[in-house]
């Protein structure tokens, strides 16, 4: 697991700067087979809802071929997101689940 990163934005017209956070990103090279990708994917949309993110992707073009499966989750008006990439063991992967997330930029408590 690696730790958040803060950035901090351009200032706005008053002055005061947004500060966002890339992470924190976990991976671990877990073996997992479709029915349990399935129940990650149930997770990550009850996960998505109850934390607001409002647009939920399920990318299937890679699924039965490759054993990709990659979830996906924003807030437009936040910028927040939310990933998820499983590996199924293959051919072409090394198995394996990966997931991320991005906190979109706002003004800290004491800035507002």
């Amino acid at each position: 697991m690696r730790k958040k990163r803060v950035f901090v934005c351009e200032p706005d017209p008053n002055g005061k700067k947004k500060r966002g956070a890339c992470g924190p990103y976990f991976s671990s090279f877990t073996s997992l087979n479709r029915a349990a990708a399935g129940a990650v994917w149930k997770l990550f949309k009850r996960f998505s809802k109850e934390h607001g993110l409002n647009s939920l992707e399920r990318l299937r073009n890679n699924e039965k071929e490759l054993g990709r499966y990659d979830f996906r989750a924003s807030n437009s008006e936040t910028e927040d997101e939310f990933s998820c990439s499983i590996y199924l063991p293959g051919e072409w992967n090394k198995a394996g689940i990966h997931i991320s997330m991005i906190i979109g930029p706002r003004y800290r408590n004491e800035d507002l």
